[in-house]
């Protein structure tokens, strides 16, 4: 079967990028869940004088991208989102360049409100991709990514009634991906980075007497021999 979930990438671009002519809303106001992989990068564009902080990272399509930005008040605050996975009102973008490529984006806000959307990304249009998501199609609400990529971003109220059958592990909505299997693993079945060294991972679950803590060593690159 198709992965429904695409792998998170963070390879930044090699050229200058081209200017944006034209951006089009194509949805807002849904809230989600959805996990930042901890090699999001970092960046800030300004906007009428104003500086705007953001986390970007990226999932693959056929034939290309679809870019997600998370975006704070200040660089301080993106800092806490690494690894986490956060809770923002998501908001679907097209926009147009200047060569005339026209792409699909997200952009994330934290907040405090309640979820009220599953998102998922779609890495191309196979019928089995869409057979994937535990529920009817008709719930679905799709924004394609415009030609040549094929892909999609996928937004369906909890309110929607899910199937019986269990879905299949890869359509857990926006999969944390670090390049760590084994830390992906945990950070996808609820546990929070707490601090981070060259060798070492401080993971925790859980608050207040339910509070659990471990350590996860990361995987050491073995030396070449001579």
């Amino acid at each position: 079967m198709t992965c429904l979930n695409a792998t998170a990438s963070t390879a930044a671009a090699s050229r200058a990028p081209v200017p944006v002519t034209k951006r089009q809303l194509l949805s807002e106001g849904s809230i989600v869940r959805i996990a930042v992989p901890l090699e999001a990068r970092k960046g800030q564009i300004e906007d009428n004088g104003r500086v705007i902080h953001y986390l970007q990272f990226k999932y693959s399509v056929y034939g290309g991208l679809i870019n997600c930005f998370v975006h704070a008040e200040t660089a301080e605050e993106l800092e806490k989102y690494y690894g986490d996975t956060i809770t923002a009102e998501a908001s679907v973008w097209q926009k147009t360049l200047e060569d005339e490529r026209t792409f699909i984006y997200v952009d994330l806000l934290q907040t405090e409100l309640p979820t009220t959307h599953d998102i998922f990304f779609l890495r191309d249009y196979d019928p089995k991709t869409l057979d994937a998501i535990p529920y009817d199609v008709d719930d679905f609400v799709m924004f394609p990514t415009p030609a040549p990529l094929e892909g999609a971003v996928v937004l369906v109220p909890l309110t929607a009634t899910k199937f019986d059958t269990p879905a299949p592990a890869q359509t857990t909505p926006a999969m944390t991906s670090t390049g760590d299997t084994g830390l992906d693993r945990l950070l996808n079945d609820g546990w929070k980075i707490e601090a981070s060294d060259e060798k070492t991972v401080s993971l925790y679950k859980g608050e207040g007497a339910s509070r659990k803590t471990m350590t996860h060593r990361k995987p050491q690159k073995k030396s070449k021999k001579r």
